[in-house]
């Protein structure tokens, strides 16, 4: 679907040069240029050219914010900080070139913007170019009066900028006020410069996430960072298993107000407000989720992350409020995921999922499965009837219906309760809303940890939760109600490969679900994302190989 050409840099790119190219689609690939084929197959190709994220000399230093929208107008994208990050509608291209003369690969690409009025966009980082390239000068002067700020940079133009807001820096906002500091600087070919220099202080408070780190300036101390300095998942269960039979320093950093601090087993914990230099130093530091925007090391980082992903993560997904509203997000959340040194995955089957979520490109995939997941299956076989017990005695619950746990997602949008009264004849319906949401949910509401729930559970029900990737490897009977399946989809985006997976237990319809809940009708269904392993042993042996060098 997609054809490659080789060409180089400076290359006129004519309609007979292209003319018998059968696919709908065409990369121009120079010597300066590498293309990530992951990246690549994850974009949603439609029937229009794409411009895709790149890298600059293997660095990430974009602001757009238009990675938020499928579509965008292509004026906000002629800016200095444009590369031709495009994937050519072959049709299209074929009718720009028959009406125009050959361009270069860079020229080309403006001629696509500039003869459009939108073009499509994707978030995915598709592109590495080994040097800045630029477009000719005859183009920019050319089109200087709609070209702007590559005027301004390349060509000498004294013009107001109306471009995105993310991509202008406070002497485009200075030069298009004051029309005599306008002249001056055109006058006088400062404003490369000057671009250059404001640039470089809008990143500065986000350099040390991209700076070489010095193992050398780390000690043989393991730090913990937790899901984002809480006390659980597979932090809490990898922690506790390595306290036991460890002989280095081993801390676990926690929010300031943590009750854990003041503990039997305080010594391990440290407050967040005082953990910087410990972090800094610490050979080996591990965490669950997104590091946050302070995050300096020197050492080693695993992460851990938190579950198989149903819904889109990151580059997969829109993310359009975040993208437009949280200064330089994509920038800060990409340059912290380059920070990690090895990635944690429940099975082999989902590596691809982050690979394309995360652009893992210089990061080790190990999937040696979830510390969370072999603490529980240890706990449904040792102790499921003493915590069963504690549990219903702490809800007043009699031992005298299975237990059917409800565990939902956090969503951004209205949601309909789930009525439980007719499966509660049924069942004791313990129910878990997500931490992060204050949507009404029905049920028995409790409190305790979500593996303390599923090794106690005779039945899980969720919707969009990775939770179900647990409750399938423990072989608890596992439902997923997506009635809103649609809306979700709109606003977030799934995975198509899990949810053809899980497709034997996902209900569209209430009253089929609640049906089959009571009648136990259920397929044992065997995905492909279910964990096999039963230990951390090949986890630890790993973390301390990298504690030893």
């Amino acid at each position: 679907m997609i054809s490659f050409m080789n060409i180089q840099e400076n290359t006129l790119i004519s309609y007979n040069l292209i003319k018998d190219i059968k696919t709908d689609y065409v990369i121009f690939n120079t010597e300066n240029m590498f293309i990530d084929k992951y990246q690549l197959h994850a974009v949603n190709l439609s029937n229009d050219h794409i411009f895709t994220d790149y890298l600059l000399d293997d660095d990430y230093t974009n602001q757009w914010s238009i990675f938020g929208e499928s579509q965008v107008d292509t004026s906000l994208l002629l800016a200095v900080n444009f590369q031709p990050a495009m994937i050519f509608h072959v049709e299209k291209l074929k009718r720009l070139l028959k009406e125009h003369n050959e361009y270069t690969l860079f020229d080309l690409s403006l001629m696509v913007l500039l003869n459009q009025a939108t073009i499509l966009v994707d978030g995915h980082v598709v592109f590495s170019f080994n040097q800045n390239l630029k477009p000719t000068k005859h183009l920019v002067q050319s089109y200087g009066d709609r070209l702007e700020q590559l005027g301004r940079y390349y060509g000498n133009q004294i013009k107001c900028i109306n471009n995105d807001a993310s991509t202008l820096l406070s002497i485009d906002t200075l030069m298009n006020r004051f029309n005599l500091l306008n002249f001056f600087i055109s006058k006088l070919k400062l404003y490369p410069a000057l671009y250059r220099y404001f640039l470089k202080r809008k990143l500065k408070p986000y350099q040390h996430l991209v700076q070489e780190r010095n193992i050398k300036a780390t000690k043989q101390i393991i730090v913990f960072l937790g899901f984002d300095f809480q006390y659980r998942g597979n932090s809490k269960y990898l922690f506790e298993e390595m306290i036991q039979n460890n002989h280095v320093p081993i801390y676990f950093i926690l929010e300031d107000n943590d009750p854990l601090l003041h503990t039997n087993n305080s010594n391990y914990f440290v407050p967040k407000s005082q953990s910087s230099k410990l972090i800094e130093h610490a050979r080996v530091v591990i965490l669950e989720s997104f590091a946050p925007d302070d995050f300096i090391t020197n050492g080693y980082v695993f992460n851990l992350w938190h579950g198989t992903p149903i819904k889109k993560l990151f580059l997969d997904s829109l993310e359009p409020y975040q993208n437009q509203n949280i200064f330089l997000y994509k920038y800060r959340k990409y340059n912290k995921l380059m920070r990690t040194d090895y990635f944690l995955t429940d099975h082999p089957s989902a590596d691809n999922l982050f690979k394309t979520a995360f652009h893992l490109k210089n990061t080790n995939i190990i999937h040696y499965g979830y510390p969370r997941l072999h603490y529980l299956k240890a706990q449904r076989l040792n102790q499921q009837h003493t915590i069963k017990d504690t549990i219903l005695n702490k809800y007043g619950l009699s031992n005298d219906k299975p237990i059917l746990i409800y565990l939902p997602t956090w969503k951004d949008y209205d949601y309909e309760p789930l009525e439980m009264k007719q499966l509660e004849q049924y069942f004791h319906v313990l129910s878990k809303p997500h931490p992060t949401s204050n949507a009404t949910v029905n049920g028995k509401i409790v409190e305790e940890a979500t593996e303390d729930l599923l090794v106690i559970a005779d039945v899980v029900l969720s919707d969009y939760s990775s939770v179900i990737f647990d409750s399938l490897a423990l072989n608890i009977p596992s439902y997923l109600l997506m009635d809103d399946y649609e809306t979700y989809i709109a606003t977030r985006g799934v995975y198509d490969s899990v949810i053809n997976d899980l497709q034997p237990i996902i209900y569209y319809n209430r009253e089929t679900l609640i049906q089959d809940l009571i009648y136990k009708t259920h397929v044992a269904h065997s995905s492909k994302f279910i964990n096999q392993t039963t230990n951390n042993d090949q986890l630890i042996n790993l973390i301390k190989k990298r504690l030893n060098t």
